[in-house]
């Protein structure tokens, strides 16, 4: 894995104390552990050499359409794993789909 990538994916994760609350959370971080927040319940875990990081919630934006986003993954040296849950954005009443075709 190249250093700038993860370099990236570590100031991704640690950045988190700067973004205002987001409002919503579809990954949690326990211990070793990642957890969904949605009814399937999928949960990862690590072994000792990889430390967790993260989550970080925000809205981001595909192709101008707003949708919500959790990260957090399990890190070590020489590798990084990257988990994410994502939802489409509700707007009032609204709830804005995704066109992911590019």
């Amino acid at each position: 894995m190249s250093i700038a990538v993860l370099s990236t994916l570590i100031a991704l994760m640690l950045t988190q104390a700067d973004v205002p609350d987001a409002g919503f959370a579809h990954l949690r971080v326990a211990e070793r552990r990642i957890e969904t927040t949605h009814a399937l319940g999928f949960s990862f875990s690590a072994t000792q050499a990889y430390e967790p990081a993260g989550p970080d919630h925000r809205v981001a934006r595909y192709n101008g359409t707003p949708f919500e986003v959790s990260f957090a993954g399990f890190l070590r040296d020489d590798r990084a794993i990257m988990i994410y849950a994502e939802r489409e954005h509700e707007i009032g009443d609204l709830l804005v789909g995704r066109d992911l075709v590019h």
